[in-house]
């Protein structure tokens, strides 16, 4: 029997690892993640960063959430059905914490988050 439940079935780290490198002179970075429900329904998809702060949420059919108690507030946009734009790249971006959080409303059972995480590493000049 196949293990039924959602899952990512596509993450930027794809390639392994929890580093997700970029050069260090780019104005922006698209970390890209999409999931398999597995036939929930998804109450919403979120970023957060470092000690669980949550930067930004997105419910489906409605806009971004964003959220000024971090510094990524103002500088984050979606698209797609997991894919979180960060604007205005410093090096203070460098290894930083994200984590992509989808939740899911019950229906016969409480099914969990699903998540995945990645370390922001800006490389180069």
């Amino acid at each position: 029997m196949a293990d039924c439940a959602p899952r990512f079935i596509a993450t930027p780290l794809d390639s392994g690892g929890i580093f997700f490198y970029v050069f260090a002179n780019v104005s922006f970075v698209t970390l890209s993640w999409d999931y398999n429900p597995d036939g929930e329904t998804v109450k919403y998809v979120e970023l957060y960063t470092y000690h669980d702060l949550l930067v930004a949420r997105k419910p489906p059919n409605q806009p971004l959430q964003l959220f000024d108690n971090s510094s990524y507030g103002g500088r984050v946009t979606f698209s797609g059905r997991a894919t979180f734009t960060i604007s205005n790249i410093t090096k203070k971006d460098n290894y930083q914490y994200f984590r992509c959080q989808v939740s899911f409303y019950p229906r016969f059972y409480h099914p969990r988050p699903i998540r995945s995480f990645l370390y922001l590493v800006l490389v180069g000049k």
